[in-house]
């Protein structure tokens, strides 16, 4: 029986770019058993269905159009949110059953952030549904999360790290370290001097607001100078963080699959 190499697994945020994730990772599944998990937002999640033993396409399959509205639609009365992200939680306690990190054999590392201080906040302890209800809670779009075993008001970790592959350096001491950053892919091509018409002047605000949060994560970075970490960072342009539609997550996930399959076979 062919033996699997060892690796731990880092994953960024980036939103509906977390499909990208997982087609690499499907791609990765046939060569690595992960034995160390780091991730943020989005990573988070795959992180934690990934150490419960779901495969890369069982997560895909998981985000239908329904689940989707259903967790968007769930409307806050916070002032500091849209989303109040009740029905987020709901859906993460009946998928992980009560589930705490520390029951399950494997490291797992959640990032999110202290929306008081701003403070990165690795959990390593307690319910995985609030962890990573915590660390998906991007902010005006979800409301902070009252983490009952931090006991912090917490938010969205790409605030403050959004690709913790320090977290593997620091804590995994095995030979490979995979990490995936779908987060900081920045066009640099576009025009600021271009104007839009009267009627639609708001056009530009939601690619502005995704470029500011995205020159804010690449600027967290730091160069990563050990030869166990092999870095997944495929062209992005491509694709919105903000695709909620099935068929963008599909497509992300085949394009995810091609480009791991060319890094390996280079």
């Amino acid at each position: 029986m062919y033996k699997k190499k060892k690796a731990a697994l880092v994953l960024s945020g980036g939103a509906a770019r977390g499909a990208i994730q997982l087609g690499i990772i499907s791609i990765l599944e046939r060569e690595y058993e992960f034995e160390f998990f780091a991730g943020t937002s989005i990573g988070s999640l795959i992180i934690g269905f990934l150490a419960m033993g779901w495969t890369a396409e069982k997560i895909l399959e998981m985000f239908t159009k329904k689940t989707v509205n259903k967790i968007i639609r769930d409307f806050s009365n916070s002032s500091f949110g849209i989303v109040s992200g009740d029905n987020f939680l709901d859906f993460l306690n009946k998928k992980f059953r009560g589930k705490n990190i520390e029951d399950v054999n494997i490291p797992i590392n959640i990032v999110a952030t202290d929306f008081q201080n701003g403070d990165r906040v690795n959990i390593q302890k307690g319910l995985l549904a609030e962890a990573i209800r915590a660390s998906c809670g991007i902010p005006i779009v979800f409301q902070p999360y009252w983490h009952s075993r931090e006991k912090k008001w917490l938010v969205d970790g790409g605030l403050s790290q959004n690709f913790p592959v320090d977290l593997a350096l620091e804590k995994y001491h095995g030979n490979i370290i995979i990490a995936i950053n779908v987060g900081t892919y920045l066009d640099e091509n576009i025009d600021f001097s271009r104007k839009n018409s009267s009627t639609s002047r708001f056009k530009n605000i939601k690619p502005t607001v995704e470029r500011i949060v995205r020159i804010m994560m690449r600027n967290q970075h730091h160069k990563i100078n050990d030869e166990r970490v092999i870095v997944f960072e495929p062209d992005l342009k491509n694709f919105s963080a903000l695709s909620l539609k099935q068929e963008k997550f599909r497509k992300m996930f085949e394009f995810g699959q091609n480009f791991a399959e060319k890094i390996i076979n280079q």
